[in-house]
């Protein structure tokens, strides 16, 4: 992915809904074990059960909203938009959608699609099935009409302005290896404190112990927050697509 992509996709980022997880349903309680009532000071007679009535048939989970139609845009303001993704390099942002969207299929499928000849042949089914129903235009027209909704004309211009400087330019090379270092930075500092955090929770849950690598600060000769020996150190997550948005449209 190169610099410009990675900075246009990261502006883009407010304008693309995420990819959706449909997240688990919560546990159910357990129920609670049945306990003797407590001995009252006058005993009723008790009361036949009422018979169980059929439980509801679960409802099927409804279809996401369709997106509501898009307003037209007045096209002095449309053509700002565009000149703006030609300014960051992410204009063929939707191209670059699509080629995610196909190798995380093949990242999934290959581990479970056996043998090769079979899982090359799911992969061009895939291939041509995807590209009859995936429109980058569309995916484009679409952040078009969402930037005009949150930006005025002056708004997109200026921007397009402060990116076709000198240190706009420069901030366009220089922001993906910020985004992936603060990334990295923060994956690392939030690893320690949930280690540190697991490890002050041995005493109460030993099974812990078990569980975690050993604390690499009580290692001697090894600097407090390193690695602990023999684990993989952690790695900078990769930018989703699109990545994460640092905002010229604050």
């Amino acid at each position: 992915m190169n610099s410009r992509f990675a900075l246009g996709a990261a502006i883009l980022f407010l304008t693309f809904p995420a990819f959706a997880q449909q997240l688990p349903d919560a546990p159910k309680p357990h129920p609670a074990p049945n306990r003797p009532a407590a001995p009252s000071q006058q005993q009723q007679p008790s009361k036949p059960a009422a018979p169980p009535t059929a439980s509801p048939a679960p409802s099927a989970p409804s279809a996401a909203p369709a997106p509501a139609a898009a307003q037209p845009v007045d096209p002095a303001k449309a053509a700002a938009v565009r000149h703006l993704m030609e300014v960051t390099g992410s204009a063929k942002l939707g191209d670059e959608v699509g080629s995610y969207l196909i190798a995380q299929v093949h990242d999934g499928a290959v581990r479970g699609i056996t043998p090769d000849a079979r899982f090359q042949k799911f992969m061009e089914a895939f291939n041509k099935e995807f590209a009859s129903r995936y429109s980058s235009s569309e995916v484009m027209e679409r952040a078009v009409t969402i930037y005009a909704a949150h930006l005025s004309l002056e708004d997109i211009q200026a921007i397009s302005q402060f990116y076709e400087s000198p240190v706009g330019q420069r901030m366009i090379q220089a922001l993906p290896q910020i985004v992936q270092d603060s990334q990295a930075a923060g994956v690392q500092i939030g690893q320690k404190a949930a280690m540190d955090s697991l490890r002050t929770m041995m005493a109460e849950y030993p099974e812990l112990k078990d569980m975690l690598p050993p604390d690499s600060a009580a290692a001697p000769g090894v600097p407090a927050g390193a690695p602990a020996p023999n684990s993989p150190a952690p790695s900078a997550p990769k930018p989703a697509a699109p990545p994460t948005n640092p905002g010229p449209g604050r």
